[in-house]
């Protein structure tokens, strides 16, 4: 009923900017929660509606970066995304919302790996993406991009061996520690993930 509050006051008194993050989050209770996939990315996509009727852009770069790489990809292809996700980021720019402009760069790194788009095409990007998160302090964020950059140096057989994880430039144990002391779980998931299935690549 809470996530719902703002929807019924967006109908009934009318649209404000700030309705978007409303109709947002309610996608995130009927898709994730109850299953319903298809209304989610109906009420995520009307959130992506609303900012752009109040032509808020701090707004679209913070709805963009959930609508697309949260709710909306679980009934169309992440492909379709790719240029909403940049016209995302570019409204972050824009309108001084680095936070979230440093979160769709870092899902378009990881929605290439996971297009299978060429591993060398998303190392080259990557020291972009990751000294911008580091410029505007997006701590979590850079922890995330590192632990791809760790898992591409692997793949790429640029480590000492195929069971190492080390680059010139950071081992997993400094990346392990860093993600510790920044209470970065979710980059520590995400690396114990990608670390698991390339391991069982290597079998």
């Amino acid at each position: 009923l809470h996530d719902a509050l703002p929807i019924y006051l967006s109908l009934q008194y009318g649209l404000v900017p700030e309705s978007s993050y409303g109709y947002s989050a309610y996608a995130t209770v009927v898709g994730p929660i109850y299953g319903d996939y298809q209304l989610a990315y109906q009420f995520a996509s009307l959130a992506l509606k609303i900012t752009e009727k109040f032509n808020n852009l701090a707004l679209k770069a913070t709805i963009t970066m959930t609508a697309c790489n949260n709710l909306m990809l679980w009934r169309e292809h992440i492909k379709h995304f790719e240029n909403l996700n940049a016209e995302g980021y570019k409204a972050g720019l824009e309108s001084g919302n680095f936070q979230h402009s440093g979160y769709l760069l870092m899902f378009r790194l990881f929605n290439s790996f996971d297009r299978g788009k060429f591993l060398e095409d998303i190392m080259t990007n990557l020291p972009g993406y990751l000294s911008f998160c580091r410029e505007t302090k997006n701590e979590v964020t850079v922890d995330i991009i590192l632990s791809l950059q760790l898992s591409l140096s692997n793949l790429l057989a640029i480590t000492p061996d195929k069971l190492s994880f080390d680059n010139e430039e950071l081992s997993e144990e400094q990346f392990l520690l860093a993600c510790q002391e920044n209470r970065s779980s979710i980059a520590l998931c995400k690396y114990h993930t990608l670390k698991s299935q390339i391991g069982r690549a290597h079998v």
